[in-house]
């Protein structure tokens, strides 16, 4: 598995990964990442095929960060490829002498706050009743980096 950057060419199999999972990312939303001036995109794809496995994506503002979104295809959950994609977010993040990034992960999501809490974000506060479906609180993490 490497990394790269979101180009347009992924453009594709990420909005094919996200309507898989279900989640409310459409190809709109997708490709207006690749337009944000602040943004960081990330995709993981594997080494032999090419074919993309997950992504993510946030932006950055002076020294704080805010990780948007991480994503990875079922058949690839559980292999290291969130953590490899959070970890090259974070070390981008450092390079851009980020100190702080937040998140907002929902409550019921374990897998999710699970992998936060392994790379030591902390629960900063809870939005109640702010994902509808399933109606579900998110919680709000952070990391310092510096």
């Amino acid at each position: 598995m490497h990394i790269r950057r979101l180009s347009s060419v992924d453009l594709a199999e990420v909005v094919a990964l996200e309507k898989k999972s279900g989640s409310g990312w459409t190809r709109e939303a997708v490709s207006e990442e690749l337009d944000r001036s602040l943004g960081l995109q990330l995709v993981a794809y594997e080494d032999s095929s090419g074919r993309v496995i997950g992504w993510c994506c946030g932006l950055s503002v002076g020294d704080e960060a805010e990780l948007l979104r991480i994503a990875v295809i079922q058949s690839k959950r559980k292999c290291g490829v969130a953590s490899v994609l959070l970890a090259q977010f974070e070390k981008e993040c450092i390079g851009q002498e980020v100190s702080s990034i937040f998140l907002e992960v929902a409550d019921k999501n374990l897998a999710a706050r699970q992998l936060y809490e392994k790379y030591d974000y902390k629960q900063v506060g809870r939005r109640k009743n702010y994902y509808s479906r399933p109606k579900d609180d998110a919680l709000v993490m952070n990391k310092m980096l510096l």
